[in-house]
């Protein structure tokens, strides 16, 4: 899949071709039982040579998000009575998003005018997310007990992800403004040995302004 990416950015263009410079307002939802929602901010450069096919490449920052989940601790002894403790942990969450992808309009065309000023556009995209986190571990008896987050007082992670959306572009003069919504999940574990937080399905949405103007080889 990622493949794909590179080869719809790659295709070669010839004659007169249009750039566009976005730049948006991001929120992602994560779904999976975390509850977790980011704002963020970001830009995007798009290309296209045809009425109705582009490709695009882009990167997201967003904001740290806390919340609160309950691990476990083990017990060290047998005769050790529970066996299991729950303890809520509070961590934090940060995280930048950079993706490339497709973009096919199925109403009107990247070069709208007052006459048809509204668009409708499917989006194809992958990327890698990657970021930290940090929690802070309550105080519990370590003599009897063991718990997996004391080795994760701080992490990284790096994950592939994809998505695929929908979004509506309205042109208003020379300057587009478009909302857009992807559903959002992991491919794979870019690096294994750094992962420690897997991404859950998620849901992002992106409201912004598409500035285009013209290049000719």
């Amino acid at each position: 899949m990622i493949r794909l990416f590179f080869i719809v950015l790659l295709i070669p263009f010839a004659g007169e071709s249009q750039f566009s410079i976005n730049g948006q307002a991001s929120f992602t939802h994560f779904t999976g039982g975390s509850g977790l929602k980011h704002f963020g901010a970001g830009f995007r450069l798009e290309y296209t040579s045809t009425e109705w096919v582009g490709a695009y490449g882009g990167v997201n920052f967003y904001l740290s998000e806390n919340y609160q989940a309950n691990v476990k601790a083990y017990a060290l002894s047998g005769s050790t009575d529970p066996q299991e403790l729950d303890i809520p942990t509070d961590s934090e969450v940060r995280f930048t998003d950079v993706h490339i992808g497709g973009k096919v309009y199925f109403l009107n065309r990247y070069e709208m005018d007052d006459h048809k000023p509204w668009g409708l556009y499917l989006l194809v995209e992958g990327g890698l997310m990657f970021g930290s986190t940090t929690s802070n571990i309550p105080v519990y008896d370590e003599e009897l007990y063991w718990s997996p987050i004391d080795d994760e007082v701080a992490g990284t992670f790096v994950n592939y992800v994809g998505g695929i959306g929908l979004g509506v572009e309205y042109f208003m003069g020379k300057t587009n403004i478009y909302f857009d919504v992807k559903s959002r999940g992991t491919i794979d574990e870019a690096n294994r040995q750094l992962v420690r937080t897997p991404v859950p399905f998620g849901f992002n949405y992106n409201i912004g302004f598409r500035y285009p103007f013209d290049f000719t080889f």
